[in-house]
């Protein structure tokens, strides 16, 4: 394997993940790449026989099958694409691009490759979230109605450098960090939505704040709520004709707990499954069905084609974005906001 791009994911989860592959002799890390010295001086001090590659094309001299892309999202569709051209299977890291186009034409560079690309929408390997997937599909609480998503709080996250923040470099703010996530998995359980509404806070940069709200086929209808500095109930509900679904989302120890609320609120069912899997050991099964699709042993649980759906519903959401109310503005900032044209919010053309 090879590891492009060093930062604070994979410093955060694929560096434990590695480790733990690498002792159970699934996969060896030979190849590490990124432009910042120091990032990755913090990777070799956890694989200190990996080589450090001054470019990406130099892992195929190291003999690799699977390269996890996990540089600024600006560069995935770049990186990924030399690597596919070069027969290596690729693991992006989420959004899969900052563009529908870039992320299509990335599924037809693996295509012509003939060589797996597989996204990291890892929160599809949590035993609740293939539990609800089941439910919903089997209909065990009745037709879905509706969902209420919300997961954000004061910003944490160990960056380690400044392209998070910038529309250039990571295409968006909260919507296309976190709010891929969630989307991703509405996709999988509903399909392709209709995007009803979208407000932000972006007012020409990012948005640290916004309100998706979605229609799906069946007249499934609900809202994401997202946030980098307001403390959300962290909870996703998808409600059903005879009960409810509930889970945490930032429960890191459990990724296997879910709540049953039946209809009428009188019996709730607090469960764990019997899959018992956290957060580290789902992001440790993504990169194992990774690793057997390079081999040819498994079909790619989240194949590049999956995470073109979540893209288009980002990009329409941020063509028809609003500014969000306000009320800790002050009345001159409040009319700088009601000055700005909403068509131009969201589109990433502009500065204020």
């Amino acid at each position: 394997m090879a590891l492009i791009g060093c930062g604070a994911v994979s410093q955060t989860y694929y560096a434990p993940a590695l480790r733990e592959l690498q002792r159970e002799n699934v996969v060896r890390l030979v190849a590490l790449y990124d432009v910042r010295r120091e990032a990755v001086e913090a990777m070799r001090a956890h694989f200190p026989d990996a080589s450090v590659v001054p470019e990406i094309e130099e892992c195929a001299q190291l003999g690799v099958e699977l390269a996890v892309v996990a540089s600024p999202n600006r560069h995935h569709a770049d990186h990924a694409t030399r690597l596919l051209s070069l027969g290596m299977a690729v693991l992006c890291e989420k959004p899969l691009a900052t563009s529908v186009a870039q992320a299509e034409a990335m599924v037809a560079a693996a295509a012509r490759a003939g060589r797996p690309l597989v996204v990291g929408h890892f929160r599809r390997f949590f035993p609740a979230m293939q539990a609800v997937h089941s439910m919903i599909e089997q209909g065990t609480l009745g037709r879905a109605l509706a969902f209420d998503f919300s997961e954000g709080g004061r910003f944490a996250w160990p960056a380690a450098s400044a392209a998070l923040f910038s529309r250039a470099d990571a295409g968006g703010g909260v919507l296309i960090d976190l709010g891929t996530h969630l989307i991703d998995l509405l996709v999988w359980w509903f399909g392709e939505p209709t995007v009803l509404d979208y407000e932000d806070d972006a007012l020409g940069g990012i948005e640290a704040n916004c309100r998706l709200t979605l229609q799906f086929a069946g007249e499934i209808r609900g809202c994401i709520r997202l946030s980098r500095d307001h403390p959300l109930p962290n909870r996703c509900v998808v409600r059903c004709e005879r009960g409810s679904m509930q889970w945490n989302v930032w429960d890191k120890t459990r990724a296997d707990e879910l709540q049953l609320v039946l209809a009428g609120g009188k019996v709730t069912v607090d469960g764990v499954l019997r899959e018992a899997r956290n957060m580290e050991r789902s992001f440790i099964a993504q990169i194992r069905n990774a690793a057997q699709a390079a081999r040819g042993l498994e079909q790619p649980t989240v194949p590049g084609e999956a995470a073109i759906a979540t893209l288009r519903v980002v990009e329409r959401a941020y063509r028809v974005a609003r500014p969000m109310p306000m009320a800790w503005l002050s009345e001159r900032e409040r009319a700088e906001v009601a000055r700005l044209r909403p068509p131009l919010l969201g589109a990433g053309t502009w500065t204020a």
